[in-house]
This record gives C-alpha cells, structure tokens and sequence, in this order.
C-alpha cells in the first residue's frame, strides 16, 4: 500500500470511527506477509487512529489471515451473550474464508 492508499485508508477508518456509536469496540490488525493484532478491543477510535501511523506498508499481503483473524475476533466478542446475529454472520464469513483460503 502506498502513502497515498494508507493516508486514504486512515482517512476512510476515521470517518467510520466517527460515525459510529459510542460503545463500539475495535481492534486493529496489521498485515504484511502476516496477519498481526496490533490493537485489542477498545472503545477508544483515537487510539486505533493513532496505532494506524505506525503501520509500515510494505511486501506481500497475508488478507485471508487477517480476514480470519478479525472474525475470529468478532466471532468471541465481549459480551457473554454477544450479538446473535453478528456472531452468526461472522461465523459464515469465517466459513467462507477458510474455504477460499485453502482453494475450495
């Protein structure tokens, strides 16, 4: 990703940060040759705004690890009870990602 896909990227994640409730949780995962979680659910859009300066795009992209990993993540949640219709979309995401990462 060049300077200018990450600088429209940050400017596109802050839109959706800002646009968005205040109790929504993110985390943020970074992926080169693999996928890594850089920032672990918060409430806090500031911060996953400020972890994105320090992302270093540069060789190949691991996007079906870090697709996994985010619905892992969404998958679990916080909430004991979780939201029923997200974990179910997740897990169908899941699935579908799985398959298409091992070509089938």
């Amino acid at each position: 990703m060049t300077g200018t896909k990450i600088g429209k990227a940050r400017n596109a994640l802050e839109r959706f940060i800002n646009t968005s409730h205040p109790n929504d949780e993110y985390f943020l995962i970074a992926f080169n040759n693999r996928a890594q979680l850089l920032l672990d659910r918060t409430r806090d859009g500031e911060a996953v705004l400020k972890k994105l300066t320090l992302v270093n795009p540069r060789n190949n992209t691991a996007l079906y690890d870090a697709c996994y990993l985010g619905i892992e993540k969404v998958t679990r949640g916080t909430s004991e009870k979780g939201d029923a219709h997200h974990q179910a979309t997740a897990r169908t995401i899941l699935r579908a990602t799985t398959s298409a990462k091992s070509g089938g």
